[in-house]
């Protein structure tokens, strides 16, 4: 048998999630990996890891972030996908220039296309330079068909959230939900062994101006300093209490995070409400957790929101009303409050963590939908 994955035109060769698709069904099938070659970080590493697997590395380069650039890449890739000969196409995205030509073309060459869902489509793209109400309305419901039509025309689809798992179910299409896992675990660090400092990580572009205004409510009522480190990201804020620090290798960025009092997630992606937003399940929501650190989830998050309830890992809060926040936030810091959550993390984290009984039973469905 031969997979083909293809990663889409926003993912590198090392991104975490299409890559674990590649790690997985390299076990069982030869593989075919097309991916952005833009950052090709860790390549040689990468390749090496791979060596004593039948598994082949095709990266194509986007040049430019225009809608040409994209459907230039488009082209390329679907060359690609189509000389490979795959048996089964594993795609994370769709093409931009033609979102439904993937999935014709898997119908018309008699091949299995599973589709893997990241975001909620109809309210992701382009969201952000979208001025004109109307227009974005009709984007939105042109997207909401298009991705129906795509999750109807595949023959499984794989997605991170209940709201897209639920949109699979109702069109009839078996379905399976993995969250964005982090990649290992980290023991729970017990409360006098954590710093008096919280968390925020990041790559994607985020407005952080709720978090500024509830670490500064923080500092208002607290006697002692309680610090923000922000990892990855874009920190616009000049306050004493905010550090800015660089990106940082995976591994390095958990223990960073296992040593603080919490993680927040209280950001905004998009500058108006989203159902991407609402209903996302991000990888540092998990990688926080993983690393053994509790979470505080803004209620606007309702997935997260819903999770970090479940399980008693964080505290959620309201983002738009500070200082009730800032309360809620420093009453979960006294050690009786904060121990509740650690003990809860302990004994869920293998819900937050890709392990092998995750593996053995994301492949079992994946072979399943194989021999239909």
């Amino acid at each position: 048998m031969k997979i083909c994955v293809y990663a889409g035109a926003e993912h590198a060769i090392d991104d975490n999630r299409t890559l674990k698709s590649v790690e997985l069904f390299s076990e069982f099938s030869e593989v075919v990996y097309i991916y952005n070659s833009l950052f090709e970080r860790d390549f040689e590493a990468i390749k090496k890891q791979y060596a004593d697997k039948a598994v082949s590395f095709i990266g194509i380069r986007k040049n430019g972030n225009g809608l040409r650039s994209l459907s230039d890449f488009d082209k390329e890739a679907f060359r690609h996908i189509v000389e490979c000969n795959a048996d089964v196409w594993y795609v994370h995205n769709f093409f931009t220039a033609n979102p439904m030509k993937i999935f014709r073309q898997a119908r018309k060459r008699a091949k299995k296309i599973i589709y893997e869902i990241h975001e909620y489509v109809p309210e992701d793209f382009a969201e952000n330079k979208i001025s004109n109400p109307f227009i974005l309305n009709q984007k939105r419901r042109l997207m909401l068909f298009l991705f129906k039509k795509m999750i109807k025309n595949s023959d499984a689809v794989v997605t991170i959230n209940r709201y897209i798992l639920d949109m699979a179910v109702k069109a009839c299409r078996p379905s399976y939900l993995l969250p964005n896992l982090a990649s290992f675990g980290i023991e729970p660090k017990c409360f006098s062994e954590r710093k008096n400092r919280l968390v925020l990580a990041g790559s994607t572009k985020k407005d952080l101006s709720a978090t500024y205004a509830i670490i500064s409510e923080i500092n208002k009522r607290s006697d002692s300093p309680v610090m923000l480190d922000v990892i990855g990201l874009e920190n616009t804020s000049a306050a004493k209490f905010i550090n800015s620090v660089k990106f940082m290798p995976y591994a390095q960025m958990m223990q960073e995070i296992s040593g603080k009092k919490f993680s927040l997630l209280t950001f905004r992606t998009y500058n108006r409400q989203s159902k991407n937003d609402i209903y996302c399940l991000p990888i540092k929501f998990f990688d926080s957790l993983g690393a053994g650190t509790p979470v505080i989830v803004d209620s606007y998050f309702k997935e997260m929101a819903y999770w970090t309830e479940k399980f008693g890992v964080g505290v959620v809060i309201d983002s738009s009303k500070p200082e009730k926040a800032a309360e809620k936030i420093l009453e979960a810091m006294e050690e009786k409050k904060y121990s509740v959550f650690i003990q809860n993390i302990k004994a869920n984290q293998s819900m937050f963590v890709w392990n092998e009984e995750r593996k053995k039973d994301f492949l079992s469905f994946i072979r399943g939908v194989l021999k239909t």
